[in-house]
């Protein structure tokens, strides 16, 4: 029973994924490398060619107003805002955005907690569009 019991739960915790963002790195819209400040982000994954950012934007809810990282798919770059970073990656690290924490649509939202440094986890809460 013990061992059903930790299995369980370490699958339950498995789905929860973690980014170091010195091991993948962000650029932000003037081409500096995002480094993180806060404990807490909204990582919004969105396509510029399907629609706006403004309408995407519009449609998050985000009811702790926590610093949104948009990354768009179409790779199009703005600069930042209010509680808006508009961030791109490279090809590559871009793939592994989307596998690690299992992006298949866009847009998409997931939180991400500092562990520490520049290590974050997903929060377990996914915003809904």
């Amino acid at each position: 029973m013990v061992a059903s019991i930790y299995a369980y739960y370490s699958h339950l915790y498995s789905r929860f994924h973690t980014v170091d963002f010195n091991e993948w790195v962000l650029y932000s819209g003037d081409e500096q490398v995002f480094v993180p400040q806060n404990e807490h982000y909204v990582l919004l994954f969105y396509s510029s060619y399907q629609e706006p950012v403004e309408s995407v934007l519009a449609r998050l809810h985000n009811p702790d107003s926590l610093p949104v990282l948009a990354l768009d798919l179409s790779q199009s770059r703005a600069p930042t805002e209010s509680g808006v970073i508009y961030v791109t990656a490279g090809i590559n690290t871009l793939l592994n955005y989307l596998r690690r924490f299992g992006i298949e649509r866009s847009p998409t939202a997931i939180v991400l907690e500092q562990q520490g440094g520049t290590l974050y986890k997903q929060d377990s809460l996914r915003l809904e569009l």
